[in-house]
């Protein structure tokens, strides 16, 4: 697994190897301020594993209740603003995304459970509204704002195409 993946270090510029078994999930956020979301773009379509056992998550921010479900790179905590001093506690995607992902991949690699989760699923509201799904797809856009640390940013050993 992968949250918000910064640079791939230390992997020259071809293939990255892998072992035969893995199941990897690569997941970015919506809003992150951070890093590129083309970094896991490229950092997924350089692992040498079949298609069948790779998933790239990109997680959006729901705005529709309140509190809203943000995704950006803070993932898996949340920061609340409570009468002006931040709190730290846990959201729906937390919990659908971050802990249930971490879950079933490893579920998945050590006893092979779990392979065919749903990733899309990110849980519903209080009031049983779904909360707005993942988008599950190999080549991810970069749907949020201009990160700190884009693609082309002069420290990245790997630039994206």
């Amino acid at each position: 697994m992968d949250f918000a993946p910064w640079y791939a270090m230390k992997v020259g510029t071809g293939t990255i190897e892998m072992p035969d078994h893995l199941r990897f999930v690569m997941v970015n956020y919506q809003y992150d301020y951070f890093v590129d979301a083309r970094i896991g773009n490229e950092v997924y379509s350089a692992l040498d594993l079949p298609e069948s056992q790779k998933q790239h998550v990109m997680v959006y921010s729901d705005r529709s209740h309140r509190p809203p479900l943000e995704a950006d790179h803070l993932g898996p905590v949340s920061v609340e603003l409570v009468g002006g001093v931040g709190t730290i506690s846990t959201d729906n995607l937390d919990r659908w995304v971050t802990y249930r992902i971490a879950d079933a991949t490893a579920a998945c690699a050590l006893s092979g459970r779990f392979c065919d989760t749903d990733f899309t699923y990110t849980g519903t509201w209080p009031d049983g509204t779904a909360v707005r799904p993942a988008v599950v797809r190999d080549d991810q856009p970069d749907v949020g704002p201009r990160a700190l640390q884009e693609c082309d940013f002069f420290l990245n050993p790997r630039p994206c195409p």
